[in-house]
């Protein structure tokens, strides 16, 4: 070995050694700021409730000794604690949302990134996606089945799918990055040239999800988890619907969500943000939230347990399906990256206990 190639190696361990360190400080400092959110949540819901609280120096007692035995350390009873201050009583089985996130997350998702690359989706999951109308991908069009397209093609395309169609951008979370553009308005200049899209027909939803709300497509959240010995269940589901003139149905843009048992009826009121407010009745229309029959639901379990056959590189998914004016269910989005919110599990779970 002459000296340079030990220096290369050398330099090399040096770098993999700072690295770790730097990965170690990292984990370090986002527990301890997860925890410090926690805390801040378990203020929040004990202020809303006028001071009433459920922690007492008892019941943390045995929520760090749950932390403990469960997790190898008392430090996950944050979470725990804040769980139980919405809850109303502190229940075995629960998943610490930082458990969750820093330790199991990294091991079981490794390549949750795909989930981000809208313009794949097609690829991946076939007809279960919405067909694009076009790709557009590192500055090159394509049609439905991934074969170049021109500019004036596209345009002559538009105009087989009525006055709108949506776009969404490859690396778009929430919503947020979704546009609804009309056909005679569609100008592929006015587009960020550095981004992938992909362009979708408009969705006609089912009459029965559109009474949630007719300006957004409402969708059902599905939660699928590959156990450790194999098989693949449902471990969450559950509706989102959006409010007065909102185009999306998430919760980040004002929607409100309600629970879904296996057997396809609403089981709970339906929430907003964190789960503080709540409201039994939609205001509208005035039926009860509970008891609702969710259409297409066994279709749509069935559809996200299949899909998820074929990407076994995540143990844990969120599907975003929606129900078509036809009954047909369709998927338009999927999150691989963190599918369960930290909201859901004090309100509708715990969801993993026996699981892991």
């Amino acid at each position: 070995m002459d000296r340079y190639d030990f220096l290369a190696r050398s330099i090399s361990r040096v770098k993999i050694s700072i690295g770790s360190v730097c990965t170690g400080v990292q984990n370090t400092l986002s527990h301890k700021i997860s925890r410090v959110n926690a805390n801040h949540l378990r203020s929040e819901v004990v202020k809303f409730r006028n001071g009433k609280q459920i922690i007492n120096t008892k019941l943390k007692k045995r929520i760090k000794e749950y932390s403990s035995s469960q997790f190898g350390t008392p430090d996950y009873w944050p979470w725990l604690a804040y769980y139980t201050e919405m809850r109303g009583e502190f229940l075995e089985g629960w998943l610490p949302i930082d458990y969750y996130r820093f330790r199991l997350l990294p091991k079981w998702n490794q390549l949750s990134e795909v989930s981000l690359y809208k313009t794949f989706d097609y690829q991946l999951f076939g007809d279960f996606a919405v067909k694009p109308i076009a790709v557009k991908i590192s500055g090159q069009w394509y049609n439905s089945d991934y074969e170049p397209l021109s500019k004036d093609h596209l345009s002559e395309r538009l105009k087989d799918y009525g006055h709108e169609v949506v776009i969404k951008t490859d690396g778009g979370r929430g919503g947020h990055d979704t546009q609804f553009v009309s056909t005679d308005e569609f100008n592929t200049d006015l587009l960020d040239v550095n981004s992938n899209f992909v362009i979708q027909p408009a969705i006609k939803q089912h009459e029965e999800m559109a009474l949630f709300s007719g300006n957004s497509v409402n969708t059902i959240r599905i939660i699928t988890f590959r156990t450790d010995e194999g098989p693949l269940k449902p471990v969450l589901t559950y509706i989102r619907f959006g409010r007065g003139e909102s185009r999306v149905d998430n919760t980040s843009s004002g929607g409100l969500y309600a629970n879904i048992d296996s057997s396809g009826y609403i089981c709970s009121d339906a929430y907003r943000g964190m789960g503080l407010i709540t409201e039994a009745k939609h205001p509208e229309h005035g039926f009860t939230y509970q008891g609702m029959k969710i259409p297409g639901f066994a279709k749509a379990v069935e559809s996200c347990v299949a899909a998820h056959k074929k990407f076994p590189f995540t143990r844990i998914i969120g599907w975003d399906v929606c129900v078509e004016a036809t009954g047909e269910v369709r998927l338009l989005e999927w999150n691989a990256r963190r599918p369960l919110i930290w909201t859901l599990e004090p309100l509708f779970g715990p969801h993993f206990k026996g699981l892991i």
